[in-house]
């Protein structure tokens, strides 16, 4: 008989175990839902979402602009550039490194005491990073949503995250400064004829021997902005290194430099005009070199992110003035303060659009 009444307790306390863990299912159940992201994947994700972070610059520099106060991490320390151009949390973040595509510089430990609620790939969707995203999370337990920094998929994408994150109004307001702007610039320029259109070379890096090709994000501003980009390399969707003969051959109308920075932007600028072996390439010859801002992220390459919206302004206006007549100063500020969370000055508007070259 004891035997019995010990079962019997022992059954009823593991109903009841039972019923306190189905209650507590359902009472996660009730702070969670499911989203479906732009690989078209499903995840379970908290109702509101406090901490998130990215595994790449690209998509860190996304949630900067969009939800600045519930980014919980970056993926490198601040630079200089970044702590003169960006908000002092912003800088301050701790840091978990990259991984984008590969295993980089993460530290998974850090990720996992950070407790973010969600984290972002931005960037390509293509079946890699889909397969990529999938091993990541099974290895974190950490929901990761796959977004796209697609020039013409912005707008879609910052408002998915502003639903996501419970930022809409901000989301609207970054989408509004997209539409003011970006619609009317694609309008005009895909309208030019080919034999019309600059032929442009992306000088990036120390010699300008390094190239985005036209088929990665980090050049899409070129052909957005109506130019074609000689760098001829199918199925690239990172950087590239050519030489100085091949360029030669292609002999572009214009070169942008391209830096990481104010000052190295300058300086792949000064080296270029410097250096015989470029003189006679036709961008050379009638002086159509431009560097390109490059505070706090570089408005063409570095990353492809949000930076390439204002970068489309800039560069369509310096291609076809015939056709644009933006007021940069004006529309920079504007910028700044609606993306990057900060107020520019007179002297800063100049700082950024290089009007400084002899300054290094």
């Amino acid at each position: 008989m004891t035997n019995f009444k010990h079962a019997t307790i022992i059954i009823l306390l593991l109903l009841l175990m039972a019923c306190i863990q189905n209650n507590k299912q359902r009472v996660n159940n009730k702070n969670m839902h499911t989203i479906t992201d732009m690989a078209n994947r499903n995840l379970v994700v908290h109702n509101n979402i406090n901490k998130v972070i990215s595994n790449s610059p690209v998509g860190s520099v996304f949630l900067y602009t969009l939800a600045n106060k519930k980014l919980a991490a970056r993926n490198f320390s601040a630079t200089a550039s970044e702590k003169k151009f960006c908000t002092q949390r912003y800088c301050q973040l701790p840091v978990v490194g990259s991984w984008f595509m590969t295993n980089g510089s993460r530290n998974i430990e850090n990720i996992i005491n950070i407790k973010p609620d969600l984290i972002i790939s931005a960037g390509n969707i293509t079946q890699k990073t889909i397969e990529d995203t999938e091993r990541d999370q099974r290895k974190i337990n950490i929901p990761i949503a796959l977004i796209s920094t697609d020039f013409s998929q912005l707008p879609n994408t910052y408002s998915m995250m502003g639903k996501l994150l419970n930022e809409e109004n901000k989301a609207l307001e970054l989408i509004d400064f997209y539409n003011k702007y970006i619609p009317g610039i694609i309008q005009k320029t895909s309208v030019i004829p080919d034999h019309k259109k600059k032929r442009i070379y992306l000088a990036i890096g120390e010699n300008g021997l390094t190239t985005a090709p036209k088929s990665s994000l980090h050049s899409q501003v070129i052909k957005y902005a109506g130019g074609i980009n000689v760098a001829e390399a199918p199925n690239k969707i990172g950087h590239i290194k050519v030489s100085v003969e091949q360029i030669i051959k292609w002999n572009p109308d214009i070169i942008l430099t391209c830096g990481t920075g104010h000052k190295t932007s300058v300086q792949v600028y000064k080296t270029l005009l410097s250096n015989n072996k470029w003189k006679n390439i036709s961008a050379i010859v009638s002086k159509k070199i431009y560097t390109v801002p490059s505070s706090p992220y570089t408005w063409i390459d570095m990353p492809p992110s949000a930076n390439q919206i204002i970068g489309l302004i800039w560069l369509s206006n310096i291609l076809y003035p015939d056709l644009f007549s933006f007021n940069i100063e004006k529309i920079t500020k504007e910028f700044y303060q609606k993306f990057y969370h900060i107020n520019l000055n007179d002297k800063d508007i100049d700082r950024i659009l290089n009007y400084y070259h002899d300054e290094i």
